[in-house]
């Protein structure tokens, strides 16, 4: 096709500036609130249950929405997790939104969305409690806004600094865009910056077994479609940790 073409032609003679254009054209950033309903379900119901438990004398979580659009994806983990409330009192969440659009990263910054975007998996509640009215528009509350930091990331180029780790890791509908050894790389780089005791949500028909990524330690829970563990990950149940 002319895009594969376009795509051999600027490996062999990369220009970055170019390289950048042309990998925002072919990447996928349509997406909504609340997308698939069931990770954040499962974020809730699953993983925060976990993790209030391993990281009770810290009270941080760290989260990362690899892929993350035009927001809609890091807004809904935010309010996932404000609406737990009062059993997150006290703690501090840092969520990291990445993607390498620099147009979505953008949007998303803006934290402001039409009538028709907001329709898309928000309830009622939600839309009154987060969000403000700005003219026809409605804009995240600046109470959401601290918990959600924007970046630029390429999975396929950049380097993830050494340093960050994160509890919760969500690479959903990024993989679609990507060959199968670019896959399998973005899945190592992503594994590696997840807590030996983290969760990963994967995307609907996404997952390391899909991707020849047999030799990882990541483990697929059979009730929790698209949701997988380290093996040191401990799982307790949501009613034992709300007494």
């Amino acid at each position: 096709s002319n895009l594969q073409s376009l795509a051999v032609a600027l490996r062999a003679m990369p220009e970055p500036e170019l390289l950048d254009d042309v990998a925002e054209a072919m990447v996928t950033t349509d997406t909504s609130f609340f997308r698939d309903t069931t990770p954040f379900l499962d974020l809730v119901n699953v993983a925060m249950p976990a993790l209030l438990q391993t990281r009770a004398k810290q009270k941080r979580l760290r989260i990362w929405s690899c892929g993350c659009g035009t927001g809609q994806e890091a807004w809904s983990i935010a309010m996932a997790l404000k609406n737990m409330h009062p059993q997150l009192m006290g703690w501090h969440i840092d969520i990291v939104a990445t993607d390498l659009s620099h147009t979505a990263l953008d949007f998303a910054a803006q934290a402001t969305y039409a009538q028709f975007e907001v329709q898309r998996g928000l309830s009622v509640k939600d839309l009154l409690t987060w969000f403000d009215p700005v003219g026809k528009k409605w804009r995240v509350k600046d109470d959401l806004r601290r918990m959600v930091s924007f970046e630029s990331f390429n999975l396929i180029y950049d380097e993830m600094p050494y340093d960050r780790v994160f509890d919760i890791v969500l690479f959903r509908h990024v993989m679609d865009d990507f060959e199968s050894d670019a896959r399998k790389n973005a899945l190592e780089k992503v594994s590696d910056t997840l807590a030996d005791d983290g969760f990963l949500f994967l995307g609907p028909g996404e997952s390391p077994a899909a991707l020849s990524w047999q030799d990882s330690p990541v483990m697929a829970l059979p009730e929790n479609p698209g949701l997988y563990v380290l093996g040191e990950t401990v799982l307790f149940d949501q009613d034992t940790v709300a007494q």
